[in-house]
């Protein structure tokens, strides 16, 4: 969980919008199986501005990195 949470607000981060925004407009992607939590692993986080069906530019897609070190994420 801490992971997605961060995951979301860095990429809001990132695109310059913080937390002015829906974070449920954010979905973050993690690998299923974790062969090594200690390793950096990558996920995906994809930000839809708007609703489906609207006109609108493509999604945007931050790619991104996690681990886990002792008791953090």
């Amino acid at each position: 969980m801490t992971a997605i949470w961060s995951a979301k607000e860095a990429a809001l981060k990132a695109l310059h919008l913080g937390l002015t925004v829906d974070t449920r407009r954010v979905e973050c992607r993690m690998a299923s199986t974790l062969p090594d939590p200690t390793r950096w692993q990558p996920l995906a986080v994809t930000y839809r501005p708007y609703a489906v069906g609207d006109e609108t530019p493509p999604d945007r897609v931050l790619p991104g990195w996690w681990r886990t070190w002792g008791r953090m994420c």
